[in-house]
């Protein structure tokens, strides 16, 4: 016969059981916290759980956004900030309704494009393939040339007059452009002035990348479709304007900082 137990001795061997139970269900859990396992006890029970930034694309949420018309059109959707001085014509004879308007690193304006010939005289662009053809543009080559209509993207700014002034705005020949037709979005540099008070060319090169038709008599557009986004400041001057692999990168890199501050 089994010696008879005191109360006292029956609570502990009681007490012992629980304790050994407890300790055998914390080790079988799926949230096992093993010796030197630094997690707390809420990241053992989420051990999927994602970084705080993880979901925002970096720290601060920033995401890096690819430069193209669909990214950078609502930037351009209101001008809280215009620069000139007040309106300028898309071309002549037409009404002065062209406000230019000022972004973080860029300006910008909305306008038709007629297409320029003026430049260096080649089978494409010359006296008998346009009667206002011109021979010299006022920005050059890296040889000291006028510029290529055919084959350098340039656009036209109005040349300095009391309504804008490109080069107190922050622009010079060489600032590099994109521009925006049709879902298309080209790069180009600004390369020639037009008349003071109109706002609204650029080269035979930048109506052919934009899909529009290139004759500099009969193409072009005769509304204000064309969203032209030149960007400002010296960084943003490329140093031969005929170089379009150099021109695309800057400008690219100059629409990448536009959308990354997104005004």
């Amino acid at each position: 016969m089994a010696a008879l137990q005191s109360p006292s001795a029956r609570f502990a061997r009681v007490l012992r059981g629980a304790l050994g139970f407890s300790l055998f269900a914390v080790g079988c859990s799926s949230g096992h916290l093993s010796v030197g396992d630094n997690r707390s006890v809420q990241d053992a029970a989420t051990p999927d759980a994602m970084p705080p930034d993880a979901a925002s694309g970096g720290a601060g949420g920033e995401t890096n956004l690819e430069p193209s018309a669909s990214t950078l059109l609502p930037l351009l959707a209101a001008c809280t900030t215009q620069v000139s001085q007040g309106l300028l014509a898309p071309r002549p004879g037409h009404a002065a309704d062209v406000p230019v308007c000022a972004l973080s690193n860029a300006l910008f304006w909305k306008s038709e494009l007629a297409v320029d010939c003026d430049g260096k005289q080649t089978t494409t662009c010359n006296s008998k393939k346009d009667p206002q053809y011109q021979n010299s543009t006022v920005g050059k080559d890296s040889a000291g040339n006028s510029l290529d209509a055919s084959v350098v993207a340039y656009v036209e700014v109005p040349v300095k007059n009391a309504v804008f002034d490109y080069a107190a705005a922050g622009l010079s020949m060489g600032s590099v452009v994109a521009v925006i037709y049709n879902g298309q979005l080209a790069y180009g540099v600004v390369g020639h002035e037009q008349d003071a008070g109109q706002i609204g060319a650029g080269s035979v090169a930048l109506a052919t990348r934009l899909g529009i038709d290139p004759n500099p008599v009969t193409g072009g557009l005769e509304a204000e479709v064309v969203s032209y986004i030149a960007f400002t400041g010296a960084g943003n001057v490329v140093g031969a304007l005929e170089d379009d692999a150099a021109t695309t990168a800057l400008a690219k890199a100059a629409a990448q900082a536009l959308l990354k501050t997104g005004h």
